[in-house]
């Protein structure tokens, strides 16, 4: 065995790693490609859908739209999913292939309120059902917060209330609420005690 033996065995691992820095640098290359790709289609996706968003909105004519969770307040399921609409006279909640309409003069107020808040305001009221949660009733136990939109409103001549889940969409509950209160003092009730 000589001197040349040697040097082949060597040559032939540069050969080797040449041959795979190639085949890295092509994976790295190929993989931004679609990368890029992708985020381009998703881009393109969202405007679609943004400008869908803003076509609907000029055509129905809302101030503003969410989709939220129910929470207790209409006949259907729990948790079903609600696209509530608010427009300058009514808010509009369509699920389940029901529509609900309830008139702003009808509010007396909304409000976005995290589960924290409520058991804050020391109020012993369990309105949100044998299920749900109670005011002021012990310590919150989940280290994850929920946040409700809720709407109090006349009924008939009874003071009664919607609430809906907003934990990931509180922006635009939030925005609701303020479109709420930027309008006229629509709902006033009399309670003789």
């Amino acid at each position: 065995m000589g001197v040349g033996q040697g040097n082949i065995g060597g040559i032939g691992s540069a050969i080797a790693i040449v041959v795979l820095l190639v085949f890295l640098v092509f994976f790295i290359i190929f993989g931004a490609i679609i990368c890029i790709k992708w985020t381009i289609k998703r881009r393109k996706a969202m405007k679609k859908h943004k400008e869908a968003l803003a076509e609907e909105k000029a055509r129905i004519g809302y101030l503003e739209r969410g989709r939220f969770l129910h929470c207790t307040g209409l006949p259907i399921m729990q948790d079903v999913a609600c696209d509530v609409l608010y427009f300058r006279d009514k808010i509009m909640i369509m699920s389940s292939g029901l529509t609900f309409n309830l008139e702003l003069h009808k509010i007396y107020d909304m409000q976005v309120k995290s589960d924290v808040d409520i058991q804050n305001s020391r109020i012993d009221l369990p309105i949100f059902g044998a299920g749900g949660i109670s005011y002021g009733s012990g310590t919150i136990k989940s280290k994850t917060i929920t946040n409700y939109l809720i709407i109090t409103y006349d009924k008939d001549g009874e003071t009664t209330y919607l609430a809906f889940y907003v934990t990931k969409q509180e922006y635009i509950a939030n925005k609701m609420v303020e479109l709420f209160k930027q309008g006229p003092n629509w709902a006033h009730k009399t309670v003789d005690l």
